[in-house]
């Protein structure tokens, strides 16, 4: 893969997980009722689900695309939760993925569940 594609892929997959991010929080607020991500560090993607139990989707990344697993993850269990109201349970924190030499961190903020994506320096 060249670096034009693997900055491409790395962006995409960050976007697709923030517009993730943004609907589950949304719909947490919407429907009353708790919302989970889960981050799978084992196959690359995240699920999305009523809970740890009760998935709706899964949602690979890109190809080439990975968690930077030099980075310790910031969610207990690897979990983001958004409660009845579209608040993060617990802290914010900052998830990184890689794709080549290439480093990205999406941060959730505390409290209000938005997500901002950042290059790594």
């Amino acid at each position: 893969m060249g670096e034009r594609s693997e900055q491409r892929a790395l962006y995409n997959t960050c976007l697709r997980l923030q517009g993730d991010i943004r609907e589950v929080q949304q719909r947490a607020a919407f429907e009353g009722c708790t919302y989970t991500v889960l981050f799978s560090l084992a196959d690359n993607s995240y699920k999305i689900g009523r809970s740890a139990s009760i998935i709706d989707r899964t949602v690979p990344f890109e190809k080439g695309v990975s968690y930077n697993t030099g980075y310790t993850m910031a969610f207990k269990d690897a979990k983001l939760v958004f409660t009845s109201n579209g608040t993060v349970s617990g802290k914010g924190g900052t998830i990184y993925l890689k794709s080549g030499r290439f480093t990205r961190e999406i941060t959730i903020l505390p409290v209000s569940g938005r997500a901002l994506i950042g290059e790594q320096k």
